[in-house]
């Protein structure tokens, strides 16, 4: 039989670390719901304890069975879809204050553009314009003709724990990083039961790359070498940030796929991204809100350094790096999550200088793409070498 060896000391504080990292992304709505002192403790005491169930987990017996992980996961997206009952219809109503104009946005959007017009010189209930790009409103545009925009979500986050289950080989490691980052998050779980689409957009995008990715590698229908780089397109223009995305797409499937299918890939991928994008800029480019609304720090940063553009030109640079990698999935991940989150956390850290006083939520989901997606390569990192230490302590049967 295998037992699993004893965590090493290094190991261990990772761990710790990166529980951690909970609370970066939580802390803000830990403190509107429970207050200052009660949203203390919980911040030192989630990482705890979800270090204590991280080594639960790894000792515990069975615990690699590929059912008990899936069934888990299950249940973790029944949990997401009883919050999403419960609470959409409060958010709705407005019962704990104004609420999130997020769902509201993609709604009014939607309506005009469906009826042929400009959606982009309209604003919220809450008086904001929209930002989501035209990509996020097809993805949108079937739940909004259903009548319930913010199912989007839940569809989308069986799909974003399937992944899970996938990246981590079927292991228990999927359900640990599903629960305590994504539906024990309150930033995450806030934007799925009140109807709001970043977190959406982020799923989006990473599974539609690890499917053209997986149809490269394995081609088992020439059509799917075609349609999902249209697809991913369209997901690439849900939101400016995700235009990162092509340096680090066009390393990995040249190397899987050679030259020529790489270059189709991309170009497919940046035909669908331009085609859905660029006839509306084009409309009214003055109105068009997701290039013209930013962070509040932008307006903190002189204009002539063109803030959003540097930031996204140093992500670009960081995403250039897979061209000098071997890669596979595990590698891309980690890239882009070192991308999206130069992106995206210096704005975070100027805004909470400059303006403490606003409450940080928008900035943390904002954050979450990047940080997730460091948090699954150090996750998968560090499941390779548990799996190491593993294999190379077998204990002969008594």
């Amino acid at each position: 039989m295998r037992e699993s060896p004893p965590l090493k000391s290094y190991q261990l504080a990772g761990i710790t670390a990166v529980s951690a990292l909970w609370v970066l992304l939580s802390y803000g709505e830990v403190f509107k719901i429970l207050g200052f002192r009660a949203g203390i403790v919980l911040c030192i005491v989630f990482p705890i304890l979800a270090t204590a169930a991280f080594t639960t987990l790894r000792n515990g017996t069975g615990h690699q069975h590929r059912s008990r992980v899936a069934a888990t996961l299950a249940g973790g997206w029944i949990f997401a879809a009883v919050a999403y009952v419960f609470l959409h219809p409060l958010s709705q109503r407005h019962v704990f204050g104004q609420g999130s104009d997020r769902e509201n946005a993609i709604e009014v959007a939607c309506s005009t553009l469906l009826a042929g017009h400009f959606p982009y010189r309209n604003h919220t209930f809450l008086g904001n314009p929209i930002t989501p790009m035209p990509g996020a409103l097809l993805f949108a545009a079937p739940f909004y003709l259903l009548g319930q925009i913010g199912v989007q979500n839940l569809f989308w986050l069986a799909i974003f724990l399937y992944w899970c289950y996938r990246f981590w080989s079927r292991g228990w490691l999927s359900a640990w990083y599903a629960f305590v980052f994504v539906l024990f998050s309150p930033c995450i779980m806030q934007d799925v039961v009140t109807g709001g689409d970043f977190f959406t957009n982020f799923v989006y995008v990473i599974v539609l790359l690890s499917v053209v990715v997986y149809s490269l590698a394995i081609p088992r229908w020439k059509w799917s070498t075609w349609i999902w780089p249209l697809v991913l397109g369209i997901a690439l223009s849900s939101r400016p940030i995700y235009s990162v995305v092509y340096p680090c797409l066009l390393a990995i499937t040249w190397q899987i796929a050679g030259r020529s299918a790489s270059l189709i890939t991309v170009a497919l991928t940046a035909f669908a991204e331009l085609g859905v994008t660029i006839p509306i800029y084009l409309h009214d480019p003055a109105h068009f809100t997701p290039f013209n609304v930013g962070s509040n720090a932008y307006s903190l940063i002189p204009a002539a350094y063109m803030p959003a553009v540097l930031t996204f030109v140093v992500g670009l640079l960081i995403a250039s790096a897979s061209f000098f990698l071997r890669l596979d999935l595990q590698r891309l991940v980690g890239i882009l999550g070192c991308s999206l989150t130069v992106i995206t956390l210096p704005f975070f850290v100027i805004d909470r200088i400059v303006k403490p006083e606003l409450f940080p939520l928008i900035n943390l989901i904002y954050l979450a793409p990047g940080l997730l997606l460091l948090i699954a390569y150090l996750l998968r990192r560090y499941a390779n070498e548990l799996a190491t230490d593993e294999n190379s302590n077998i204990v002969a049967p008594h």
